[in-house]
Parts: structure tokens; C-alpha cells; sequence
């Protein structure tokens, strides 16, 4: 279920790529929310259990400082870093626009596999997921400021393909283990939401007065910092620590 976030990404990217014109991809996207919204009136109405409790969001919070704030730490750089990388392959390495889908395309679809290899193939824990996707995106960033053609960026959006999997499945079953399911996952989706409206403003803001590579510099910093802080969780078996 959780692939198919990742599965609808790669669905638009592969339209805008054949797309290749501004205006039209705007008006694919416009056919994909209707579709998207037509289709949600269908889904069923479903009761569920109603965790109530006084401050249970701050305890959450509390609990899972390490996690949540190095996510916060690591998606407002890749939030900077994915708001100038398609300008930064444009405009340094004259890549078009198809050409900046097809990039794009290597991190979706890895994304996509791996996720779906979790369940089966990958039998680590969470915790350990998590700090691995937050680890591996340390090398796309270096790897990015490092390249000198538009096409090198392929493999490096395939490891962040890899990397993100592993912190979405990992950081969200662990919580989900180990917290009120509905509560915890809210807070991780809202922690990612935070950190892309940061992220733009920081890599605008770089890249105004330098370039867009030292806005890659400050995603480097900034995600090695988060893997040092998601070295300080630690496991724990699951309800080990009620909330």
C-alpha cells in the first residue's frame, strides 16, 4: 500500500517526460487530481479506535525526539536540494526537460521496487531501516555536487530512490510498533511537510546570493548531521515504553 505513494509519483513523472511542455503538464496534473478525487468517493466509511489522552501528541513527540528531528533535519535538505536540482541540470548541463524526467524516474521507481522487496527480501530492523535511508542520503548529495553532465545524476536519484524507502518503511513501522498507529504516523507526515516548506526558503534564499551548488554544500551538512542525531535511537522491543 505504501508503494503506490511512490508508484503515483513515478506515474507523473513518466507523463510529464512525455509531456515535455510546461503548460501541458500542468493541465496532465489538473486530469490526475480530478481522477483522483472522483475515484475517493468511493472509499468507504471506516470506524476505528479513538486513542484519546491528555498531551499524547507531545508524548509521542518526546519519545521519538531522535527520529522525528533528525527526519525534519534530513528532508529540509533534500527539500532545498530538490528545489534547485532541476534548474542546476538546465542551466549548467543544458539537460531539457524530458531529460530532468528521466532523472527523476530513477528515484521513483527504485523507490517503488524496494519498497515492495521490504516485506519479503530486506529482514532488518526498522530502526536500523531508517537510519540506513537517512545514512545513504549523505552520498547523493556529495554525489550530486560533484557531477559535471545532467545524465550522472541517474544513479544518484536511484540511491535516493533506495534511501528514501528505507526511511519511510523503517520510520513508520517503527513508530507504528511502538506508538498509537494513527497519532504517530500523523506527526511523521506532518514532520516531511514542515521541512518542505523550510527547505525551498533555505535553498532560494543559497542559492540568490551564491549558487546551486552550495546549496547541494548545505544538504550535505545538514543530512550528516541528521544521521549523527538518528544514531541516538535505540531499539526497543515493541510497546516496550507505553505512551
Amino acid at each position: 500500500m505504501i508503494s503506490f505513494h511512490a508508484l503515483g509519483w513515478l506515474a507523473g513523472i513518466v507523463a510529464a517526460g512525455i509531456a515535455n511542455d510546461e503548460k501541458l503538464i500542468f493541465v496532465i496534473s489538473s486530469g490526475f487530481f480530478i481522477i483522483g478525487f472522483l475515484i475517493s468517493l468511493k472509499l468507504p466509511k471506516l470506524q476505528t479506535e479513538k486513542i484519546i489522552g491528555k498531551g499524547i501528541i507531545k508524548k509521542i513527540i518526546v519519545k521519538n525526539k531522535f527520529l522525528f528531528s533528525s527526519l525534519l533535519i534530513r528532508h529540509v535538505g533534500a527539500a532545498a536540494a530538490w528545489t534547485v536540482l532541476p534548474i542546476m541540470l538546465m542551466e549548467y548541463f543544458g539537460a531539457e526537460l524530458y531529460q530532468v524526467s528521466i532523472i527523476y524516474i530513477a528515484n521513483t521507481l527504485t523507490a517503488f521496487l524496494v519498497m515492495n522487496l521490504m516485506s519479503k527480501r530486506i529482514q532488518i530492523q526498522n530502526i536500523t531501516k531508517f537510519k540506513i535511508g537517512i545514512g545513504m542520503t549523505v552520498i547523493v548529495f556529495v554525489g550530486l555536487a560533484l557531477i559535471t553532465d545532467w545524465w550522472m545524476a541517474w544513479p544518484f536519484m536511484a540511491i535516493v530512490g533506495c534511501s528514501w524507502a528505507f526511511l519511510f518503511i523503517g520510520g513508520n513501522f517503527h513508530l507504528m510498533e511502538n506508538n498509537p498507529r494513527s497519532t504517530s504516523t500523523a506527526i511523521f507526515s506532518s514532520t516531511l511537510a514542515i521541512s518542505t516548506v523550510i527547505g525551498p526558503v533555505i535553498a532560494g534564499s543559497i542559492a540568490y546570493y551564491t549558487n546551486y551548488t552550495a546549496v547541494m554544500v548545505f544538504a550535505i551538512i545538514v543530512t550528516l548531521s541528521a544521521f549523527i542525531i538518528s544514531t541516538r535511537m535505540k531499539s526497543e522491543k515493541p510497546n516496550e515504553v507505553p505512551i
